[in-house]
């Protein structure tokens, strides 16, 4: 997780950690249960909710909306620092988010 941050932190590298084939939705059920278990694991938010919404936001929109609006209620700044260093990651569906999440955002 670790590697992926810094990957995505150096934009040079951002083409390389882009690979998007169908056969890697064949994980959801072992994503939603690593989703399932948040509690019992004990990785840096960023990195941990960060890989977590890269591979959501193209294989399961819904639970990355989920997960998003989640984070947004309890761990704003997390989640804003989420959204600028893996940002490249969410670029095939939107976030749709109201007026008090762009301001928050921006301030």
């Amino acid at each position: 997780m670790e590697k992926f941050k810094e990957m995505n932190i150096n934009q040079k590298y951002d083409e390389n950690n882009m690979d998007r084939e169908s056969f890697l939705e064949k994980y959801m059920k072992i994503f939603n249960k690593i989703i399932s278990e948040t509690g019992n694991y004990n990785y840096d938010i960023v990195e941990f909710y960060g890989v977590i919404l890269c591979y959501l936001n193209f294989y399961d929109y819904d639970n990355f909306s989920n997960i998003i609006n989640e984070l947004f209620k309890s761990k704003t700044e997390d989640l804003f620092e989420i959204l600028l260093i893996y940002n490249s990651h969410f670029k095939y569906h939107s976030i749709n988010q109201n007026y008090d999440f762009f301001n928050k955002f921006i301030e």
